[in-house]
């Protein structure tokens, strides 16, 4: 069970969702009113919530209209977990956890542990991430909109991974004075940073019906490097929240969506080129004593991320194929690893969902927090939890390995997990692994192939729950 309280954001005056940090569990007894019951004795691992309990599992993923006042936090089931080797509980044990007869969990040293039932799987909650989607709505951009790739990407934050990302949204503004005015839209948002299961409906709705200021013939300039501005554009927004939730992200970027290359250079320098895939840009190009767009973007990127926050390209096919891939790939490279390119040029949507989705995954996977009770000699595992091509039986619990050597340094050489700065890293190929599971559980669900619900309904993502165990005392 996990509260969930209503905070008012300051900066919108309406009120965002956040949970609490304690968390308290009770193992069910098998009964329809007050636990749970196995439907169909030839199904023996499908059980069913009582609907009480079952309500309280919908409030953690699809909470109740926020309120326009001063409420009390409303409760909610953040995780449930099933093990063979966890009876349930008898009629006369009592409900509170405090008073529930434990076994008692083995720490490090030797000693009792009894914040956590040994022997029982905790699931574990991912560390928070924030992202904050920049795009651009010209009319140019017509293709990403309504059913289109940014819609349908954007449907991919509906997986259960990405329930502990906060996520904000806001479109280029084509205004030239915000290359250099001492204030810019984008430390605004047209919807501010709040966990997905409360922005994403807005923002599918948004991205399903699209405004565009201008024509396909006559596209409004980019002008992408005031966007990109580190003193005053996304990146500055991002950073205060950051800030302002005093935690430490795992993932904090900005994300660009674009089809045309931002070119700051004189007008007759492109003859020849399509006027309408070139984007008009800052001229000159922020940051000073620089000559071209790329530079430009090449410094705020590199700066964003001396400050801990990363980039990520969205690059979209157009309707002269001219894509700015190439482009923004070079960027990539010179700036690697601050910017990450995401290819969204294919015609096929499947391919599309899939390249977001393979870079996306990484926001809200392989760093968790750490319960209380468990030490380095807990078991750590993740759960496939419906059959998948790599997985024709399930569920299937796979087990991580220890690895002292995993930590935030070396995320990709290590190959197990460990407890790095209070927190449960998983590191190499058990990191990899894990996020091809969530990536194939979502694909298998129907999203990328028209399956997927964008008007911002519940998610119908199966979870891949990650777990720890802690060892009980010997007899």
């Amino acid at each position: 069970y996990q509260d969930v309280s209503w905070v008012k954001n300051p900066a919108t005056n309406l009120y965002e969702q956040k949970p609490l940090p304690t968390t308290e569990e009770e193992i069910l007894s098998e009964d329809p009113d007050e636990g749970f019951t196995i439907p169909d004795p030839s199904q023996p691992q499908q059980f069913k919530l009582a609907p009480g309990l079952c309500a309280l599992f919908k409030a953690s993923t699809a909470p109740a209209t926020p309120p326009t006042q001063d409420t009390l936090p409303f409760h909610s089931v953040s995780a449930v977990q099933a093990s063979p080797t966890c009876a349930p509980r008898s009629p006369l044990d009592p409900f509170c956890g405090s008073e529930q007869k434990q076994q008692t969990a083995v720490g490090a040293d030797g000693g009792a542990n009894g914040d956590i039932v040994c022997g029982v799987p905790v699931t574990v909650q991912s560390a928070p991430s924030a992202i904050y989607l920049v795009m651009d709505d010209s009319a140019y951009m017509h293709g990403a909109y309504g059913t289109g790739y940014a819609a349908t990407m954007n449907a991919t934050l509906l997986d259960p991974v990405f329930k502990r990302t906060y996520v904000a949204l806001r479109y280029l503004s084509h205004n030239k004075l915000e290359c250099t005015s001492g204030t810019t839209s984008f430390t605004s948002p047209l919807i501010d940073f709040g966990l997905t299961g409360s922005t994403q409906p807005d923002i599918a709705k948004s991205l399903q019906n699209p405004a565009p200021p201008d024509t396909k013939t006559s596209p409004l300039p980019l002008y992408l490097q005031a966007a990109m501005r580190t003193d005053q554009g996304a990146y500055k927004h991002l950073q205060d929240f950051a800030a302002k939730e005093n935690v430490k992200l795992n993932v904090a970027a900005v994300m660009y969506f674009v089809n045309r290359q931002p070119d700051s250079t004189p007008a007759a320098a492109d003859a020849g080129a399509p006027s309408n895939w070139i984007g008009p840009d800052c001229s000159p190009p922020v940051g000073g004593g620089l000559t071209n767009a790329q530079g430009a973007i090449e410094t705020e990127v590199k700066n964003a991320y001396s400050s801990g926050l990363s980039t990520y390209f969205v690059v979209l096919d157009n309707d002269d194929h001219q894509s700015p891939i190439s482009f923004f790939k070079t960027i990539e490279t010179d700036t690697k690893p601050a910017a990450t390119t995401i290819d969204a040029t294919s015609n096929d949507v499947a391919t599309v969902v899939g390249n977001f989705a393979n870079v996306a995954t990484g926001l809200g996977t392989c760093l968790y927090e750490l319960p209380a009770g468990v030490d380095s000699t807990a078991q750590v595992a993740f759960t496939i939890p419906e059959k998948i091509p790599q997985a024709p039986a399930a569920p299937l619990s796979l087990p991580v390995p220890p690895d002292s050597t995993c930590n935030a340094a070396n995320q990709s050489t290590a190959n197990g997990w460990a407890i790095d700065n209070g927190r449960i890293r998983i590191c190499g190929s058990p990191c990899q692994n894990l996020r091809a599971t969530i990536l194939a559980v979502t694909a298998a669900s129907g999203l990328g192939d028209g399956g997927a619900s964008l008007d911002g309904g519940p998610p119908t993502i199966p979870e891949v729950p990650v777990t720890v165990t802690m060892p009980c005392a010997s007899p």
